[in-house]
């Protein structure tokens, strides 16, 4: 994805609390749809008349399944909605309006920002199709009603929005390179899912530490810290040693699962001895962090990454295994890592890592890395070629003797 084809969250922000509409995308795609997006509270009769001409009148309400529960509306989650469509999906419209059909929807959508709205104050089928978003917003599904939400959130005004599909005039959605046109056109600013995801991640702390206690382990004395991630319920856990003070340069592996590696011996990988050594080389320091992240076969988790080992035995390297499977090469987040460390209040760090990836990644939650620590071992005659596809395709800093 190219970030710097869209526009950021601040300038989208800035336009939506003017109640300017917004293009939003899933990601950077040729074949991506786009829709219009205007905050609620923000909406005016031109804007919607925009949102009507170009989605041939399906719009969408979105708002937290509470909201729409508390004024009795049956809404749905998010659907593609086409014109041939519409009549599968309960729509609403508040009762008693007056005036033209976009005067009644107008309407319809102040009565539901509106605190002092009645239950029962709305009919169904009406004129517009309330939407109730996922729990979590776009970190926990990376919708476009999500991510409407979110931007709600971000900029601080009721949560609620209008969404509609970016239709032609023969139905037919509008994709990449026409709402690049159209954008431009209606001088409108744009954003993708994408975006959006990648700055959550980066402005917000959501790993939350849920438990600590002393760990005696062969390579010394730590403490175990287990972390629950807020958005996915998923548990990973730091080893500490020492006492970290502010300012102070802490020695650091961020090391992923490796369940075959790391608990079985898998002469496939590296991993279980990498994490030794990087447990070695804490207690020789005296102080450090051992990060473990559950993200078992470079993100893939483990049932894939059993059925990528079946693929490597007929010959394929790790990352044609994933690509075979349908999936990235790599899918890890070095984000929930990045907010765990600071958390244990470490800001300086020396990253063992071969990996490039873990600098960009951490560097990018304002831990600053004041040098990288090699942690290359032998290799053995089963993971050398791993261990060169790793160097080869995926940039990782190993060195080997010829």
């Amino acid at each position: 994805m190219i970030q710097n084809f869209f526009n950021s969250i601040d300038e989208v922000i800035e336009d939506l609390k003017e109640g300017k509409p917004i293009i939003i995308v899933d990601d950077y795609d040729k074949d991506n749809t786009g829709n219009l997006l205007v905050f609620a509270e923000k909406l005016s009769i031109e804007t919607l008349k925009m949102l009507d001409q170009y989605s041939k009148g399906i719009i969408q309400v979105v708002a937290p399944k509470e909201r729409f529960q508390k004024l009795g509306i049956h809404a749905l989650f998010e659907q593609s909605l086409m014109a041939y469509q519409t009549a599968q999906v309960l729509s609403f419209s508040l009762k008693n309006t007056f005036g033209d059909r976009i005067l009644r929807m107008y309407q319809t959508v102040m009565a539901l920002v509106d605190q002092e709205t009645k239950e029962n104050s709305f009919v169904q089928p009406g004129l517009l199709f309330p939407t109730q978003t996922h729990d979590g917003g776009v970190l926990k599904r990376a919708g476009r009603t999500e991510a409407a939400l979110d931007l709600a959130k971000i900029a601080k005004v009721f949560p609620a929005a209008l969404t509609a599909l970016i239709l032609k005039e023969n139905g037919e959605p509008y994709l990449l390179n026409d709402l690049e046109k159209l954008k431009n056109e209606l001088v409108l600013k744009w954003i993708s899912v994408s975006n959006l995801i990648h700055h959550r991640k980066q402005s917000e702390n959501f790993m939350k530490r849920s438990a600590e206690a002393n760990l005696p382990t062969k390579f010394g004395n730590f403490k175990i810290v287990g972390y629950e991630n807020a958005i996915s319920g998923e548990h990973h856990v730091a080893l500490v040693k020492g006492d970290i003070k502010p300012g102070d340069e802490v020695l650091v592996r961020v090391h992923s699962e490796c369940l075959t590696g790391d608990a079985f011996g898998s002469m496939k990988c590296d991993c279980g001895e990498q994490l030794e050594a990087a447990l070695e080389k804490i207690e020789k320091a005296g102080k450090g962090v051992l990060v473990y992240l559950r993200q078992e076969g470079r993100g893939i988790g483990l049932i894939n990454k059993i059925k990528a080992y079946h693929l490597q035995d007929q010959g394929l390297d790790t990352v044609e295994a994933n690509l075979a499977l349908g999936l990235p090469e790599d899918l890890r987040d070095y984000g929930i890592g990045a907010q765990m460390l600071s958390d244990l209040g470490v800001t300086k760090i020396k990253l063992m890592t071969n990996n490039p990836l873990k600098l960009s990644g951490l560097t990018g939650y304002g831990i600053e890395i004041t040098s990288r620590e090699p942690i290359q071992l032998n290799h053995n005659e089963r993971n050398v070629e791993y261990l060169k596809t790793k160097k080869d395709k995926m940039g990782h800093m190993l060195k080997f003797k010829e």
